[in-house]
């Protein structure tokens, strides 16, 4: 069975739903999006920005969302100082964090929960953690295919990794039902565990899910590298202007310096 068989079975399900796409214009979501398409779901998109930047995840979105002719809503995150330290002592207290990944990537499903107005909320959260694509689960799984699927089973099985159990929370408080196949979906993950790293992603990083769609990707030129979401919406140099401000009472040289006064702040 095929990864877009896999995932196409389980979107049948929703075809008859008002279904929200949390969308970037990378791999995992935009095989989300061309799996909703093949089985008959016209999803709304929805991505998030930061105000005054034009990041290449908008600049994609956009795109995309023109070429399929959908609905693309832009959620924007305002530059106010004020309201990015209140966001994260929000999300500090609520969610009992202090990991730099964790606050950047919470934060901006706090301002997309507010504004989707479709029952489900698709999402390609976690294909990461079950395609192996960190650094150190390539550098340790080049030569050993159990290390490379013991890692990635690890963090599978971790449902605070990449914020899933919290950012699944935030969508429950709303009433939405949130959907991440790359997590929730147990064929799907155990597919890709039973790949090896030269399976996956040679000669293309993410190989087979580019090879499952092929087609389209081509015919539009939609392939992009993978990036990590904080990085590529420039919202973690955003997070990094706090180091300018008086809330630097250390002379901090990173972020992590305020996240964690913060977090002593509030439990300690």
């Amino acid at each position: 069975m095929c990864l877009r068989s896999i995932i196409n079975r389980q979107l049948e399900e929703y075809k008859n739903e008002s279904v929200a796409l949390l969308f970037s214009g990378g791999m995992d979501s935009l095989s989300l999006l061309l799996s909703c398409l093949d089985v008959g779901i016209k999803p709304t998109l929805y991505s998030f920005k930061i105000e005054n930047i034009d990041s290449d995840d908008i600049k994609a979105s956009r795109r995309i969302a023109s070429i399929y002719g959908l609905e693309l809503v832009e959620v924007e995150i305002k530059q106010d100082i004020e309201k990015l330290i209140e966001d994260i002592k929000y999300i500090v207290k609520k969610y009992q964090v202090k990991k730099k990944t964790q606050i950047q990537c919470i934060q901006p499903f706090l301002y997309l929960a507010k504004e989707i107005k479709e029952g489900i909320v698709l999402s390609g959260l976690c294909a990461d953690d079950v395609l192996g694509t960190s650094r150190k689960m390539q550098v340790n799984g080049r030569n050993n295919k159990e290390v490379f699927y013991q890692m990635r089973l690890e963090k599978h099985k971790d449902l605070k990794s990449s914020s899933y159990c919290y950012i699944k929370q935030i969508f429950d408080e709303v009433g939405k039902q949130f959907v991440a196949p790359y997590k929730d979906n147990q064929e799907l993950v155990d597919y890709f565990l039973s790949k090896g790293l030269n399976e996956l992603h040679k000669p293309k990083l993410k190989q087979k899910t580019y090879e499952n769609y092929k087609d389209d990707i081509d015919k539009n030129k939609l392939y992009r590298k993978n990036s990590s979401l904080q990085v590529n919406s420039g919202l973690r140099e955003w997070h990094e202007e706090l180091l300018k401000t008086d809330i630097n009472i250390k002379n901090w040289k990173s972020i992590v310096g305020i996240y964690n006064y913060i977090y002593k702040q509030i439990f300690e």
